[in-house]
């Protein structure tokens, strides 16, 4: 799985569900913390955006997680390919990367006023 191309200033709403690889049920993510990255180049030290969510704002009964990335901080990133990461960081401190790869960032035409 991998997240889809997007206009940078475009707000992104992501909805994981965490679930055992072998049976499927949902894990409990109570307690945990959630964090999306991007890069322009995996090894930069700097961030082109990141964004950290706790699992008690969500349903951490059904694994479910969900994450906004605001327009604010999306209309930042530079068109073109970046690499990006959604980190887990359950309440035992055990991390797990969900997700991980490169989206392309498009352009945007219109501009908001």
């Amino acid at each position: 799985m991998s997240i889809p191309n997007f206009y940078r200033g475009d707000t992104k709403k992501y909805r994981l569900v965490i679930q055992d690889k072998t049976t499927a049920v949902p894990i409990s993510v109570a307690g945990a913390t959630l964090t999306v990255s991007m890069k322009k180049r995996q090894k930069d030290t700097a961030y082109l955006l990141q964004e950290v969510v706790s699992a008690t704002d969500t349903d951490p009964v059904t694994g479910v997680i969900e994450v906004t990335l605001p327009a604010a901080k999306t209309e930042l990133l530079p068109a073109g390919d970046i690499y990006y990461d959604f980190e887990l960081v359950s309440s035992t401190g055990e991390v797990t990367t969900i997700l991980a790869g490169t989206v392309e960032i498009l352009y945007d035409i219109t501009v908001a006023v």
